[in-house]
Order: structure tokens, then sequence, then C-alpha cells
């Protein structure tokens, strides 16, 4: 198999930055196979190479299953099963990566295309990985302003988030300017309040970087996981949504913007964001102590997460933390 000739599409960003919106507007393109789940082959690629053949085609079945969104069904899944075992029984290169890519294309073809998107929030630590393997992908970063995401995890219960949230954004959002920098005709960031804001433009730039045509109909996609009903895949809304652009100024508290603004990278802001370049609320003494409060939980509550984590798999967190802090 001929990896340098496969050309995928990898949608990259922060949880609800729109990922999942792109990915189904490729999947309304007729020859491209929008996968809706979440990626992760390539966060543990040398771990499968370590295994044996049987073990590493079975789990390779349950990460292409996860990939799609919803899950494959039982049925769905046999028949990827079946298509790995016959790709070996051919002959062909048994590797973690040739097995990948097979699975990929059955996908894809079981829904008569011949292109994949992939939704992978994580890639971004996995750039050069996955351009060395595939010099012809294209990967699109998706940006959404620091403090809209504030407002989007607070909505899921998710405030005591913040610290770990911004920390993301920056370290997202510098990787980005960087490939994007080092790999133009590779890496493409992209404004989700550009996406919704101005979808048809927007849209036709992403699909002219990835060489492929515009068509209307994959701007009519369906609005999932809104912060009021995470998780929901399907719905009978159509379209793109601007109305939950900078809603921050509704969900945030003056402090939590506060800690938000205080968090993250102001050259970052300025490249990116000017418009939030200034504080919608004056700052002042009154909210230390809600700040100082709001920073010390949300600080306490990483601390225990990454503990929780070494403590149920410290490979895997070790691993993480890692590719995330170097």
């Amino acid at each position: 198999m001929n990896l340098e000739g496969t050309s995928p599409i990898f949608v990259l960003g922060r949880q609800h930055s729109g990922n999942t919106l792109l990915a189904a507007v490729f999947d309304r393109l007729p020859g491209v196979r929008g996968m809706k789940g979440e990626g992760t082959f390539f966060e543990c690629w040398a771990e499968l190479d370590r295994l044996q053949a049987d073990e590493r085609l079975s789990r390779l079945v349950d990460i292409l299953g996860r990939s799609d969104a919803p899950h494959l069904s039982p049925e769905a899944r046999g028949e990827l099963e079946a298509a790995l075992r016959a790709h070996r029984a051919r002959g062909s290169d048994l590797s973690a990566c040739a097995l990948y890519v097979a699975g990929m294309e059955h996908l894809a073809g079981r829904r008569g295309k011949h292109r994949w998107a992939q939704k992978a929030t994580s890639y971004i630590f996995y750039v050069d990985l996955i351009l060395r393997a595939f010099p012809r992908a294209k990967l699109i970063y998706l940006l959404r302003n620091p403090l809209d995401l504030a407002a989007s995890l607070k909505l899921r219960g998710g405030r005591h988030a913040l610290l770990r949230m911004v920390y993301a954004w920056n370290k997202g959002a510098r990787l980005a300017g960087h490939y994007q920098t080092r790999h133009p005709e590779s890496f493409l960031v992209v404004r989700f309040e550009d996406l919704v804001g101005a979808p048809e433009p927007t849209v036709r730039r992403v699909l002219g970087f990835c060489g492929l045509d515009f068509h209307p109909d994959c701007l009519q996609v369906p609005l999932v996981n809104p912060a009021e009903e995470p998780y929901r895949m399907e719905s009978a809304e159509q379209g793109m949504d601007a109305s939950r652009l900078f809603r921050y100024r509704q969900v945030l508290t003056a402090a939590e913007e506060a800690v938000v603004r205080w968090g993250v990278s102001r050259p970052l802001i300025e490249r990116h964001y000017p418009e939030l370049r200034a504080p919608d609320r004056r700052v002042g003494l009154r909210l230390v102590p809600g700040a100082v409060w709001l920073v010390g939980r949300s600080a306490a509550a990483l601390v225990a997460e990454h503990l929780g984590q070494l403590f149920s798999d410290p490979g895997h967190m070790v691993k993480r933390l890692r590719r995330r802090l170097t």
C-alpha cells in the first residue's frame, strides 16, 4: 500500500471549537467520508506496532470503530474486521499504519466515498508524525476564542477546568501558528467565529485548501453538541448557527472573565482576536477574592485529575504529559 499517495484530512482543535461541525461539512461532500468520532490512532501507533498481529488487528478495530460517530454497529464492526483480515490474507503490509489506512478506506467505501476526514482534537501534538506518514495530508486547526470556550465549559458543568482550558488554548494556538508557518501547504488555521459567522466563504477557503469543490449542500449540517445538550450527534436543526458567538458576555461572571483574560497569551489574542483586546467589564479590587478562589479551585481540580489518571494508568499519563509539555 502506498501511504504517500493517501491524502486524508484531519480536523484539529480544542473540544467545543466546531470540530464535529466541520467533520459534518466534509461528510456532506460527494466523495468524502467525515468521521465525527474521536481519532486516536496516532496517540498509540508505536504501541500498536509492538503487539502481536491478532491483538494489533483487534485493537485497530476498536480504534476505528470509535473514530466514527455514531459508533459502529455490531454488523459494521464485523465487516470492518473481515476487511482487515482479508487485507492481511493478501499478504499486504501488516504494519499498524497500513492496517489503519485499509480500515479507514473500508469505512469510507461503505458510504460510496474514496477520501476521509477525521476529527481528532489531540492530533495537534502529532503533526510532524502525521506528515511523515502522509505527506499529502491536510490538517485544519479550528480556533475558538477562549472566553466562549470558558462559557461552553461552564454551561457543561466544567467551570472548575478553567486553568486547564486556558493552558491548552495557549499551547494549541502557539503550535497551530508554528505549523501553519512551517507547513503552509499542509496546515491551515481557521477561526470558529469565521466558520459560523461567514460560512460560505470560510468553507470555500477550507475546501480549496483541501483540493475539493464547494457544494451548497455541505452548509446544511445538523446542529450537534450544543452546550445545553452535550453529545447530541443528530439534530433536525440544519445550517450554521452564529447565535452562540461571544456568548461569554451573558454566561461568565466578571471574575470568571478576569481569570481567563489573566491566563491567555496577550500576543495570541492580539493576533487572532484583536476585537477582544479590551475587557467588556471593569476589573476592580472587588473581583480579586472571587478570581483567587476560582484559580485555586481550578488548580486543585487539575492536580486531582492528573493524580487520578497517574494512579489508574501511569504509563499513558506520563506519555501524555510529556507530549503536551514539551
